[in-house]
Parts: structure tokens; C-alpha cells; sequence
């Protein structure tokens, strides 16, 4: 497999990778991508447009490598596969945990507009913390200090009653769920958002921490959007925010 490293953008790298992508070429996947990614400290796209074949080898090598940057706070996107590729990825539900583009273009803008979110208005988020009570502070020094997007507003709620008094006087961009809520209390949140017993389209992004990380399936089968690790990583808040406000944002209008 031959593999290309563009490099003349700014906050993002694109690798072509071109050939077969099987056993004999897991290992420079791997080497290649993790290597980009610790010399410049960027996010990564994985462009799969040539890649015409592959196989359970060449999909963990991908995975392995992943990971490994998303666990260094990075980020990392594949596009532009064939459907026969695409195919086999999915066969292992990858696509439940990495992100995928159609096309090239989409994947760049996807980088591009990081910070892009409309700053004409005040986003409100809301918060619901249950034990852990460092979630809005570490949300707002993030926002603060890493984020050019538009001026955000955290509310509260210590009881998820609370948050639903607070949904239906204001209109929220985002619900950041503390995981330490009990499964009871969590999913009947979920259920009543999705239900429309406050805001039927709001966002729920999952707070979890060491002691829950085995929660995070059951929030997800409960209709929770996506989940997020505490002690956050500048750039994972960066991605979710960014998301999850922009998904809102389109639904709503």
C-alpha cells in the first residue's frame, strides 16, 4: 500500500492511502498515521478513495491507529470510501464510533469550520449534575479559553424536575447529562426529552467519568446523542460542542 501525506493545511493533515489495505500493509497504516499525528499535533483524514481492497487486518490496523489518536485528544475522520469498503467497516459497527464523509470535501469543511458556529446569539446549555459538580466549571474555562464560538450560557439543574422546569421556559442549544444519575432517573430523562415533555429535538450529551465509562452503552440505547469522558480534553469538548450546537441549530430552523 502506498500512502501519501499532504501537508500543507493549517490545523488538519490529509493521508491518501492508496492499494490494498490487508496484513502486509497494517503496520505502516498504523506507523503512518500515528506518526503524523505526533508531529504535528493535528487532526487527520484518512482519504480511502483509492483503496480497493480490504480486510479484517487492514480494518484494526485503521482502528488501532484511531484510537490511539482520539486517546491523545486528537481527532481523526475517513471519507471517500468505496461501498464495498465502507461495507466491511461497518460489518464490526465501526461506524458507531469513528466518523465517515462521502466525500473529500465534506470531510475537510468538517475540520474547517471548527469554531464556525454562528456567534450571533447566546447558546444556552444545560447541565445536570448529580454529584459531579466541576462539570460547568471545566465546560466554561474550555469554552473560555479554546473555543471561538458563540458566547455560551450554562444552567444548572441538580435533579433532572429541576431541568425540565428550566426546558420549558428556555430554549436550549444542549443537555450535558451527568452519568452518575441512576439508570431510572437518566432514561426517564431521555424518554420525556424524546417524547417532547420539554424540548423533543435538544441534544443530550452524556458526562461520563472512570467510575461509569460502562454506563455509556445503556445511556446510548436510551436515546442520549453521544457520550463524553470527564476530565474533558480541550479539543473532544471542541468536536462535541461544535456538533452537537451546529445539529440543533439545523433542526431547529
Amino acid at each position: 500500500m502506498e500512502i501519501r501525506v499532504r501537508d500543507d493545511r493549517l490545523h488538519y493533515a490529509i493521508i491518501d492511502f492508496v492499494g490494498d489495505a490487508d496484513v502486509n500493509s497494517t503496520h505502516n497504516i498504523r506507523e503512518e498515521i500515528e506518526k503524523t499525528y505526533k508531529e504535528k499535533e493535528r487532526r487527520i483524514i484518512c482519504n480511502m478513495s483509492e483503496v480497493k481492497h480490504i480486510n479484517s487486518s487492514g480494518v484494526n490496523g485503521f482502528l488501532l491507529a484511531a484510537k490511539a489518536v482520539l486517546n491523545s485528544g486528537g481527532d481523526i475522520v475517513f471519507c471517500a470510501m468505496l461501498p464495498r469498503i465502507e461495507r466491511v467497516f461497518k460489518l464490526g459497527r465501526l461506524d458507531t464510533y469513528l466518523k465517515f464523509f462521502a466525500t473529500l470535501t465534506e470531510a475537510e469543511q468538517y475540520f474547517k469550520s471548527f469554531g464556525k458556529i454562528d456567534t450571533s446569539q447566546e447558546e444556552n446549555i444545560l447541565i445536570i449534575e448529580k454529584k459531579n459538580c466541576y462539570i460547568k466549571s471545566h465546560i466554561m474555562k474550555i469554552a473560555e479559553k479554546w473555543m471561538d464560538v458563540s458566547p455560551i450560557k450554562a444552567y444548572m439543574a441538580k435533579s433532572t424536575d429541576q431541568a425540565l422546569r428550566f426546558l420549558k421556559n428556555k430554549r436550549f442549544a444542549l443537555a450535558m447529562l451527568d452519568s452518575t444519575l441512576s439508570f431510572g432517573e437518566g432514561k426517564e430523562f431521555i424518554d420525556k426529552i424524546l417524547s417532547g415533555d420539554g424540548q423533543a429535538d435538544l441534544p443530550i450529551l452524556v458526562v461520563m467519568t472512570d467510575e461509569t465509562q460502562e454506563n455509556a452503552a445503556y445511556f446510548l440505547r436510551a436515546g442520549a446523542h453521544d457520550v463524553i469522558s470527564f476530565p474533558f480534553k480541550p479539543i473532544e469538548v471542541e468536536s462535541r460542542l461544535r456538533l452537537l450546537i451546529t445539529m440543533a441549530k439545523q433542526i431547529s430552523t
